[in-house]
């Protein structure tokens, strides 16, 4: 699963590296333990951030850059120690030396790092989906192109490795006789294809595969819409795969004259899924529901918001789960309309129900969490951003107990006035990771969990 997020803000090009550490001795939940803030060219920008860490200790960043002339958009990636020594730094440019973005990343038991997004192969064919895999000392391994029959825009939304070091990509090519379809392709750990599934939705137009993620047992999981027709609009679709590629269930949910999408899937060790997204008839609202170990509905969908008369989108972006089956989803949520979206992360457990967490920045404007992770014992971990009155957007982290109580929160601020996001975060053993912007800098947080 990808800590599912929107992009907020644009950052630019990386020229230098400052550092700040926290005495490791005086560290307490929250505090933070080191910064690193990449100073840049206001001529060039870096597009979304987004932060993983593995078994090796290793924590790897990734975003798409503006490299200039000769290369426009490239994707990069960097490995972290957990000291936070940027260990390298890799950059993936297409063949056509054209608008190369990055969309997601995972990293295997080995601390080899796999990134998925879109490149441009060829004038003719525009963009690819594809797949590139970087070894831990940093090595090109294999990269992957796939171009659909209608050389439209192609793009690789998310991926996951297994503990065999198996890759699996999914995301959406455009076909000639069925519009834009869904791809799911399962490599192995030597880039060989093993299999390939396609998706294409009833009315033969606009599918998006939005989300991916697997289970304890290999089963993955592909979520996303399809387009249902003029009386159907967009549906949510999930399919479950074995390791293997066979299909064991598809349920589709939507209702009539509605369009329903999805943000994020998360799948317990149960096997249990929830999904999260968004779902309009005029108005939008957030989306959630759960799907049970035969594909259907375990929890019916439920929508959560306050829209004003202008129909302000609200979306659960982000979906996690722990290893009890408690889940959590974030994004933003109207509360009203002077408040404007505000920053909403909501869990629920066996023993408790729904307990929203609502923070509305002084500025009483946009608000919102971009990713969220879980602990193992069920402490949710969310970062977006809030917007306060004199230090314009901040980023705000925050973690709290499977009851509700708040662990603790942070806010960063960059310099001035500057407008801020957290937009990933990820956790590991001794830290919590958050990537994000600061101003027109890329910022990587470790915090004390």
């Amino acid at each position: 699963m990808r800590p599912r997020t929107r992009s907020v803000l644009f950052i630019f090009l990386v020229l230098a590296i400052t550092a700040v550490v926290a005495p490791a001795a005086q560290a307490a939940p929250g505090d933070t333990i080191w910064s690193h803030t990449w100073n840049t060219d206001p001529a060039t920008t870096i597009l979304m951030p987004r932060v993983v860490t593995c078994a090796t200790g290793d924590v790897y960043v990734t975003a798409s850059i503006d490299r200039g002339t000769g290369h426009g958009y490239d994707w990069m990636v960097s490995r972290y120690s957990a000291a936070g020594t940027r260990v390298w730094t890799r950059y993936f440019d297409g063949p056509a030396h054209g608008g190369d973005y990055v969309t997601a990343l995972a990293a295997d038991r080995a601390g080899n790092v796999v990134l998925c997004g879109n490149a441009v192969s060829s004038a003719a064919h525009g963009y690819d989906f594809t797949a590139v895999r970087f070894s831990r000392a940093g090595k090109l391994l294999w990269s992957r192109r796939t171009n659909g029959s209608a050389n439209g825009p192609d793009v690789a939304r998310d991926v996951v490795v297994d503990g065999a070091g198996n890759v699996t990509v999914a995301g959406v090519v455009q076909r000639n006789t069925t519009g834009t379809d869904w791809l799911t392709l399962h490599y192995s750990p030597a880039g060989k294809l093993l299999w390939r599934r396609y998706c294409d939705g009833p009315a033969h137009g606009y599918d998006n595969a939005a989300s991916l993620t697997r289970d304890a047992g290999g089963h993955l999981y592909v979520a996303g819409s399809v387009d249902g027709g003029p009386t159907r609009l967009a549906d949510v679709r999930i399919i479950r795969f074995s390791a293997s590629g066979h299909t064991d269930w598809t349920l589709n949910w939507g209702s009539a004259n509605t369009n329903e999408s999805v943000s994020d899937i998360a799948v317990s060790s149960y096997g249990i899924a929830w999904v999260g997204g968004m779902t309009s008839a005029g108005k939008q609202w957030g989306l959630l529901g759960s799907v049970d170990l035969s594909g259907h509905m375990a929890v019916a969908p439920f929508t959560d918001g306050y829209f004003d008369p202008a129909g302000t989108t609200c979306t659960t972006d982000c979906v996690a789960i722990d290893r009890f089956g408690d889940v959590a989803w974030a994004g933003d949520k109207m509360t009203s309309p002077a408040h404007g979206l505000d920053y909403y992360l909501a869990q629920s457990t066996a023993g408790f129900g729904p307990t929203p967490l609502l923070r509305n920045g002084t500025a009483s404007s946009t608000d919102l969490v971009a990713s969220i992770c879980m602990s193992a014992g069920g402490i949710v971990y969310a970062t977006g951003a809030l917007t306060d009155t004199g230090t314009a957007r901040n980023i705000y982290t925050v973690a709290r107990y499977a009851n509700g109580i708040q662990l603790w929160e942070q806010y960063y601020y960059g310099a001035g006035a500057s407008a801020d996001a957290g937009q990933s975060i990820a956790l590991a053993s001794d830290g919590v990771y958050v990537a994000g912007n600061r101003g027109s800098d890329l910022v990587l947080i470790k915090y004390v969990p």
